[in-house]
C-alpha cells in the first residue's frame, strides 16, 4: 500500500533533484559539448545554476518545470522498485 504522504515527498524531492542537480549538470555538459572548452567548469555550474533560479522567461520556466518532472519520475521509479521488494 503507498500512503499519500511519502507519495507526495517523493515527488516533491523528486522534482527538487531535477530542477538543482539534474538540470544544471545537463546543461553545462550540453555547453561544454558545443563550445567544446570550459576553462572553469565549477564557474560555468554557477553561471548556469543562477540562470535556472532567475526565471527570467516563460521558456526558462517551462524547462525548469520539465526537469522538475523528470526527476519526479526519476524517484518515482526508484520508490516503486522499492516497494515491490
Amino acid at each position: 500500500m503507498i500512503h499519500k504522504k511519502n507519495l507526495s515527498i517523493t515527488i516533491l524531492v523528486g522534482f527538487a533533484i531535477g530542477l538543482f542537480i539534474i538540470q544544471p549538470l545537463g546543461i553545462t555538459l550540453f555547453k561544454y559539448n558545443i563550445e567544446g572548452n570550459f576553462d572553469i567548469w565549477w564557474q560555468a555550474l554557477k553561471d548556469t545554476f543562477n540562470q535556472i533560479i532567475e526565471f527570467e522567461d516563460y521558456e526558462q520556466i517551462i524547462i525548469n518545470i520539465l526537469f522538475g518532472f523528470l526527476g519526479s519520475a526519476l524517484t518515482m521509479m526508484y520508490y516503486l522498485g522499492l516497494k515491490r521488494k
